[in-house]
């Protein structure tokens, strides 16, 4: 998939900007807990979609139980090149092993804090 793949609408690609430096594919639109939001039509009901689970169906096959891994670590990068299509638990085991500063318990954790072994 290309920048400005016509399989999307004009409007969806007026709200990404190419970021040069790192080949991200910006979302500048609306967006929610730091996830791109896009209005999108689907058996004729008007519902909001994650704009790179957009880009990456139109590149593989995105069942509704996987997640997008977004591998630049950017969330609002809609590029389906920087995105791999994992398990939700690969998912939170891949964003731990970056960010092991955040670990639960640790100052500015994010999460429940772990169980300890009784």
């Amino acid at each position: 998939m290309n920048w400005g793949d016509p399989r999307l609408p004009q409007r969806f690609w007026d709200k990404v900007h190419p970021e040069p430096n790192s080949g991200c594919w910006i979302w500048t639109a609306a967006s929610s807990w730091g996830y791109g939001q896009f209005g999108w039509k689907r058996d004729g009901e008007q519902i909001l979609v994650r704009p790179h689970r957009l880009t990456v169906a139109l590149v593989v096959d995105l069942p509704s139980n996987m997640t997008v891994d977004h591998r630049c670590e950017n969330t609002l990068c809609v590029n389906p090149h920087h995105c791999l299509v994992v398990s939700h638990v690969t998912n939170a085991k891949l964003f731990w092993a970056r960010h092991p500063e955040r670990s639960a318990g640790s100052p500015g954790a994010v999460g429940r804090p772990r169980r300890r072994a009784a």
